[in-house]
């Protein structure tokens, strides 16, 4: 669209603000029935939907060490 706008002298760059755009996107959509096809950044098993996504990332996530509130005041 960016090409048919503004002419073929911006595809360069708009092929670029694609590319970028995907990788800090992240696992978001706008449908929750959308599959993962493809690992962007994380470790995250190909074929789950958005929708289950946070449970998953909540069950696989590394539970935080308590903090020593003796050491935290000091």
């Amino acid at each position: 669209m960016a090409i048919e706008l503004f002419g073929a002298e911006v595809g360069v760059y708009a092929a670029m603000a694609c590319v970028v755009a995907w990788l800090v996107s992240g696992y978001s959509g706008i449908y929750r029935s959308q599959r993962v096809a493809c690992l962007k950044h994380r470790v995250v098993p190909i074929g789950i939907t958005l929708a289950e996504l946070p449970a998953w990332q909540r069950k696989n996530s590394r539970p935080q060490p308590p903090v020593d509130e003796a050491k935290a005041d000091s």
